[in-house]
């Protein structure tokens, strides 16, 4: 099986509680170890930059292979007095962490850092648990190292086996869950060895009944209610290496089988945290039971203490008046080793430097490191947006958490931010078109992670809402570089996906939701009839718009594609011709939405008298290109006149009456679904729109990240104000895709029905050539060049009109054939 994990520096910014730097200590068990810094005023305040919520440490630049990023630490807003902490990771894998204490006040200051080494081990959820490993002297079989599974469950959330589940306690902190199995399904095992009897490791909720099968022979054991892990003992008649479990949906859990051996010993391993410390001139050694590290720095007063509880930052907060201790207690367990440098004495305007430097000792790792800032290259014009894009850039970069567990080991992933120490399905693909911006590795990495092979028993990795955006990123990838090997190889992972889609839709009505798997038909946690459905458990038969909608845009783009590779293509033809049949029912007249679908009363969903979905999900079916042009009319009145704010394109139509104002969706703007019309309105060749879309979301971003240093989730209605989790990137990301479409030279944007291929840059981004294989009627494309006083377009050698739009950017009315455009003066 494929590894999932990233190829990214063996240090960087993947701590998930404190924001710093981390190293990989143990990839196979999940353990990392890292350094974390928190500045202050000395013995008056210290700041513990937590990962989840705005305290003052902004992450501005950072490299693609995240080798090298910089963290401000705001003492005084704005800029006034900071720390500059500069992470570069050399070549042969050590830690150089840069200091720079800047006072830019007209007083003096007194500053201290503490740079707090410390063991993590894997969490679920954010939580502590406790990871256990067999010691015992016989031979350990973990339940999820089946050969083969039969259970009812066909699709694992968050990226796990089949039946497999974490679990507190468990070796591995997972296990099996036997409620899945009725009498006929089971799970098979194969061991190394034969033995007759095994030791079953389990919990249960009540006395139970399971079944092993050796030789065809069913064999009953008791498992006796067990809240806590056990042993249950099973032996048999015959020796044996192979055998089926049979549970029959017991509410048990298995954690694995023992063969052998007399003493059978399970430890915590995230209890081995406390190292051996030895202390030299300005260097200190941490030997750790599995791993050693030298710490070293270059500055003259500092203390050695150690911290003993399980949150570093919170010790450090209680004990701001100890000035004594070189020991500091906290709640829980953990140990923390603190390089408390102190004092840092700025006088008015000064600025001082010092370093810390981390070796480490037990293993050599070396990395081909890149070590260059990653920026957007802009033309002149796009400097203005220049801040606010760069310090995007580094967060979607650097939102990269460790340990996340996914088929079995243990991987670096690119989260929507640190909050989410988890996949996302529906945020992974707008992170991974910000990432592609950025980098072609990190891009096309992300998409990898969730695609799976055809052998792959649990070929869906899936969590959150079920919104296929991989389909864009994958579209994105291919606009950016039509690279037919890249097509190969990911054109039939897509294909069982989009399968995935049209293999849920209802017989009767040919519409698709997806509530069974997730909540969130279309990211939007409240959106109001999405959140009246669940409220009224009504999720059995009513059917949102989006899902059946979107599986159109997937088979009109795989359809594309298909010819591109020769391939039949009249499966998509047969879906796109029922889906339109069942959306055109859900059409309302009277608001110009279509609606939410009733199965049972065959009408759509209402709100009192009033479509419920008032809103972008009552505008997909236009997005998906199967709308006459009345209904197009009437959506675009609405878009402009009911969704369109001042700061961008609401998900819920203002002059609704279940508009408000205060919600998460409800209420406020955010960037995916925003992104997905201004590619419609590529397709549709409505240009005011597009730019519309496009330039009041890049104003709303500078303005905000300007003021702030920060990326946020979405912008509220009701006075334009940056919410929700503070270095975001996930849906946030659209931002980079605007801002490389108008500014960046060597970017090609078409709608979602384009299909460009040959794609060919001068090296000075000077001239372009392509194909246009196929497009819509109207349909545009944004060329952005190097800029320059004019340019030459021709299409088949025929000269054509275009649009200047900024600099180096021009819109063309696409057609089939091979375009070229060139400055006029090559």
């Amino acid at each position: 099986m494929k590894s999932f994990d990233l190829s990214l520096a063996p240090w960087g910014p993947y701590n998930k509680k404190y924001l710093g730097v981390s190293n990989i200590a143990d990839k196979e068990r999940g353990i990392s170890f890292d350094i974390n810094l928190f500045p202050g005023f000395y013995r008056r305040s210290v700041l513990p930059p937590k990962d989840i919520c705005d305290n003052g440490a902004k992450i501005l630049k950072a490299s693609a292979d995240l080798s090298h990023f910089l963290i401000r630490y705001e003492l005084m807003w704005k800029d006034l007095v900071y720390i500059d902490a500069d992470f570069t990771c050399d070549k042969s894998g050590d830690m150089t962490i840069s200091l720079e204490a800047v006072n830019n006040t007209e007083e003096n200051q007194s500053l201290t850092l503490s740079a707090v080494a410390s063991l993590k081990f894997p969490t679920l959820f954010r939580k502590n648990i406790s990871v256990m490993e067999y010691k015992g002297d016989g031979k350990w079989l973990d339940a999820t190292a089946y050969s083969h599974i039969s259970c009812s469950e066909k699709i694992n959330n968050e990226g796990y086996l089949n039946g497999v589940r974490r679990l507190d306690g468990f070796t591995g902190a997972h296990g099996i869950y036997l409620g899945l199995f009725n009498k006929e399904s089971f799970i098979e095992y194969s061991l190394i060895k034969k033995t007759n009897s095994l030791s079953l490791r389990y919990t249960s909720r009540e006395d139970t009944e399971i079944f092993i099968e050796v030789e065809g022979k069913k064999y009953p054991l008791i498992l006796e209610k067990a809240p806590a892990p056990r042993l249950a003992e099973f032996k048999c008649d015959v020796e044996f290496d192979k055998f089926r479990l049979y549970s029959g949906g017991c509410e048990a859990y298995l954690d694995g089988f023992i063969s052998g051996g007399e003493k059978h010993i399970f430890h915590d391993y995230a209890k081995d945290y406390t190292p051996e410390i030895t202390k030299g001139d300005k260097s200190v050694t941490l030997k750790y039971k599995y791993a050693a590290y030298e710490m070293s720095w270059d500055y003259e007063d500092y203390y050695i203490r150690e911290l003993i509880g399980s949150d570093i930052g919170n010790i450090l907060t209680d004990s701001i008046h100890n000035h004594v201790s070189s020991t500091l207690y906290g709640e829980g367990e953990g140990h923390g080793l603190d390089l408390f440098i102190c004092p840092v004495f700025l006088n008015a305007g000064e600025r001082k430097s010092f370093s810390v430097k981390i070796k480490r000792l037990d293993k050599s790792v070396s990395f081909p490191v890149n070590n260059e800032f990653k920026e957007i290259s802009v033309n002149s014009d796009g400097e203005r947006y220049k801040l606010s894009m760069d310090i995007m850039s580094a967060v979607t970069l650097t939102n990269v958490a460790y340990p996340t567990y996914i088929k079995g080991e243990y991987i670096r992933h690119s989260t929507p931010g640190r909050l989410w120490d988890s996949l996302y399905t529906w945020d992974s693909g707008f992170i991974g078109m910000g990432l592609n911006a950025l980098d072609k590795l990190r891009g096309e990495e992300n998409l990898a992670n969730y695609m799976t092979d055809e052998s792959d028993p649990a070929p869906f990795i899936m969590r959150g809402s079920v919104v296929p955006t991989q389909l864009f990123l994958f579209r994105e990838i291919w606009n950016s570089r039509t690279d037919k090997e890249f097509l190969k190889e990911f054109y039939p992972k897509m294909l069982r996906y989009y399968r995935f889609f049209t293999g849920i839709a209802d017989e009767e009505t040919g519409l698709i939701k997806t509530w069974d798997y997730f909540y969130n038909s279309g990211g939007w946690d409240d959106y109001p009839p999405q959140k009246a459905v669940h409220e009224n458990k009504l999720t059995g038969k009513v059917y949102p718009v989006i899902t059946a909608s979107l599986t159109v845009v997937f088979a009109k783009v795989l359809k594309s594609f298909a010819g591109l590779l020769g391939l039949c293509y009249d499966e998509f033809d047969r879906d796109i011709k029922k889906l339109f049949e069942s959306l055109e029912k859900l059409w309302d007249e009277e608001s110009g939405y279509y609606g939410y679908y009733d199965k049972e009363e065959k009408t759509i969903f209402k709100a009192e008298d009033v479509n419920f979905n008032m809103g972008f999900d009552g505008i997909y079916p236009f997005i998906a290109g199967v709308t006459d042009k009345e209904k197009d009319k009437k959506i675009l009145d609405n878009i402009l006149n009911g969704l369109m704010t001042d700061i961008g394109v609401s998900v819920v139509d203002k002059r609704a009456p279940y508009f408000s104002h205060r919600g998460y969706w409800n209420g406020s703007v955010w960037m995916p679904h925003q992104w997905v019309l201004f590619k419609t309105a590529l397709d549709k060749g409505e240009a005011a729109l597009c730019d519309k879309i496009a330039f009041t979301a890049m104003e709303l971003w500078k303005k905000e990240v300007e003021l702030t240093y920060n990326c946020y989730e979405h912008f509220m209605i009701a006075n334009g104000r940056g919410s929700g989790f503070h270095q975001f990137s996930g849906l946030s990301t659209p931002v980079l895709l605007w801002y490389k479409a108008y500014f960046s030279p060597g970017t090609v944007n078409a709608g979602f029905f384009t299909l460009i291929d040959n794609l060919k840059w001068e090296e000075d981004y000077s001239k372009v050539s392509f194909d246009i294989l196929s497009c819509e009627e109207g349909s545009h494309i944004l060329i952005c060049l190097s800029e320059a006083e004019d340019y030459r377009l021709t299409i088949d050698g025929n000269a054509e009109a275009f649009t200047r739009v900024t600099n180096g950017c021009i819109r063309i009315k696409a057609k089939k054939g091979r375009v070229i455009c060139v400055k006029k003066d090559k």
